[in-house]
């Protein structure tokens, strides 16, 4: 099996956590194993349950439906050139990251996270709009997780600004989460660009949320909280 092969089946992996799919790769990668999965799992230092799962379903029919049905989803990975170094340097670095948009807005030097409360008041809006409109015309890219408040207001008034943004979302790229910002996603995969680390069809479940935030906070030199 190529390398990158792995990647992709080890990333779409169902029930298996983010950690244990990327100690499972450093090692892989390191020894440039890809097929002793027994020996994978014993480097790696999994648990018997975890071990025991990755090695009876890493070939199963699941993975080959969700490669099929993500097969022509663009894509960037760890194995890429264009991956960001900043990326790789976050804790459980994402695997594979699935977008629509503007790819090379990930290699831009100047990226300022922005985020804050989903009940946003007229005072954080005045704020955001007195602190940001500066900021994106110095072509800073404007990275937030279209949620409704902040982060959606931020994409809205980068994109009305001319500037350019980068969404994380917390679900597949055929999913829209807040239906709100429906319209907003779709304008941010033309004019920005939108990531996500779970392939099409995955809902927004509670715990990607957190999962999606270390992505938004390793991708930017900073950080706006409104």
């Amino acid at each position: 099996m190529l390398e990158r092969d792995f990647l992709l089946r080890l990333h779409l992996c169902p029930h298996l956590g983010l950690i244990s799919k990327y100690r499972l790769w450093l090692v892989a990668h390191e020894i440039g194993e890809f097929g002793n999965l027994k020996l994978l799992t014993q480097q790696a230092k999994l648990s018997m349950r975890t071990a025991d799962y990755f090695v009876n379903h890493f070939r199963d029919k699941e993975v080959d439906r969700l490669l099929n049905q993500n097969i022509n989803v663009p894509y960037v990975c760890l194995l890429d050139d264009d991956y960001p170094q900043c990326l790789k340097e976050c804790y459980c670095p994402p695997l594979v990251l699935y977008y629509e948009g503007q790819r090379n807005l990930l290699a831009s030097p100047h990226k300022l996270a922005v985020v804050g409360a989903r009940n946003m008041t007229n005072y954080g809006q005045t704020a955001l709009k007195r602190l940001l409109v500066n900021v994106i015309k110095s072509k800073v890219v404007i990275v937030s997780g279209l949620a409704r408040g902040v982060d959606g207001t931020a994409h809205r008034l980068t994109l009305a600004q001319g500037g350019k943004a980068i969404a994380v979302i917390g679900n597949g790229l055929d999913r829209f989460y807040p239906r709100e910002n429906a319209d907003l996603q779709r304008e941010m995969m033309k004019d920005g660009l939108v990531l996500s680390e779970y392939p099409l069809g995955v809902k927004p479940l509670p715990f990607h949320f957190p999962e999606r935030n270390r992505i938004i906070a390793a991708l930017a030199q900073s950080c706006l909280v409104v």
